[in-house]
């Protein structure tokens, strides 16, 4: 269900673009049946729910694609940001009693334990980049564009490197024009959308404004932009 807002206590029913995300992701499979995709990028303007998105996908990874002794994380710039996706899970599961019923949520340290596979759910913010498990299996990565380096980011990547099918989420609101983790990888994500890079395994989403000749419109300066 929604968890917050006039929609509160509401079923979660995806819109098309959400829809079309989850199906492509976790649908489309390989010749050798394992999922084609394990990173999904998306970018994606303020307000458009993309918190909530990410806390329904994490309710499927931690309670559909289980593993034992598995460790799942919500990290962030800081403990506060990284919060704001493991709070909508953690209402998420409450508000379903079948869910809460598979596991135990220690609300103090901010983490969920799965009940029969001994799987952990938590929150990691950037400063405890030093202090990762060696298990993780699938983590989110919230507002790119607060990340002031890529430290946390290459930590979890190596983290899940003996992995077969590891999940890499990162969502982020459009950052101004500046060299930054978050530009990086937009223009990343924009190279495997164009077929400029070869990355099959690299689900770009980008929700952007674009000018007339394809290439971005500097939004972030042209009020014409931001209306439109």
């Amino acid at each position: 269900v929604f968890t917050s807002s006039e929609w509160a206590g509401q079923p979660f029913i995806a819109d098309p673009w959400q829809d079309v995300i989850v199906r492509n992701f976790f649908g489309w499979k390989r010749p050798d049946g394992f999922r084609r995709y394990h990173t999904l990028f998306l970018l994606v303007p303020r307000k458009n729910g993309k918190t909530e998105l990410t806390a329904a996908i994490l309710c499927y990874i931690f309670f559909i694609l289980t593993e034992a002794g598995g460790q799942i994380f919500s990290a962030a710039a800081d403990r506060e940001q990284a919060a704001l996706v493991y709070d909508a899970v953690q209402a998420m599961i409450e508000a379903n009693p079948k869910l809460i019923a598979r596991c135990k949520i220690y609300k103090t340290f901010k983490s969920i334990q799965h009940n029969s596979v001994r799987q952990m759910y938590k929150v990691l913010p950037g400063d405890r980049k030093g202090k990762l498990g060696k298990n993780a299996m699938a983590y989110t990565m919230d507002e790119l564009l607060e990340q002031q380096d890529r430290d946390l980011m290459d930590a979890l990547d190596t983290s899940m490197a003996n992995k077969e099918e590891p999940i890499t989420i990162m969502m982020t609101t459009h950052d101004y024009a500046r060299p930054s983790v978050c530009n990086e990888k937009v223009a990343y994500a924009r190279g495997v959308r164009d077929g400029l890079i070869d990355d099959p395994g690299f689900l770009p989403v980008l929700y952007e404004s674009v000018a007339s000749e394809g290439e971005p419109a500097d939004w972030w300066k042209s009020p014409q932009e931001w209306a439109r």
